[in-house]
């Protein structure tokens, strides 16, 4: 008899979608309603680049061993295209502008009509030929909630 209340207890907390909070100020009470955060804005891992990806490009991952298992956040044609994978979709982007920053690092920004993403490379160390293996951040930003998600990667760029 015990468990069965206390798992009951336990699955009707369970289905509350609100928490409410009673405070005291001075002499008046009051509720608050505390909603928990979600994060809807969320930058996704894929294995498979897409078809307008080849020849020279960058390549991200969240760190080494993502990179190691071809698992990416981020891929670009060396060009005017990028890729990344938000909420479940492959979004494309469209580079609009780079330019070298006092810290000898890079920032790309893309876009498109959803999505802002700015991509912070630091000079990187040559890993091949012509390939080089490189550490940054990569700033996503939904244009529509202004929600913002930012992340440190490790990946490579080259031909």
């Amino acid at each position: 008899m015990r468990i069965l209340l206390i798992a009951l207890i336990f699955l009707s907390s369970c289905n509350q979608t609100q928490k409410k909070k009673k405070k005291e100020v001075g002499d008046i009470d009051f509720e608050t309603h505390v909603e928990p955060m979600e994060e809807n804005l969320k930058l996704q891992v894929f294995t498979k680049f897409p078809t307008e990806i080849e020849g020279c490009s960058c390549y991200f991952s969240r760190d080494s061993i993502g990179f190691a298992n071809q698992r990416y956040i981020f891929v670009d044609n060396f060009e005017d295209v990028a890729f990344v994978k938000v909420n479940g979709e492959l979004v494309r982007l469209t580079r609009k502008r780079s330019e070298d920053l006092e810290d000898n690092s890079v920032k790309t920004i893309y876009k498109n009509e959803n999505y802002n993403i700015s991509v912070k490379v630091f000079e990187g160390k040559t890993s091949g030929d012509e390939a080089w293996l490189n550490q940054g951040t990569i700033r996503l930003r939904s244009i529509q909630t202004d929600e913002v998600v930012e992340t440190e990667f490790f990946g490579e760029c080259g031909c």
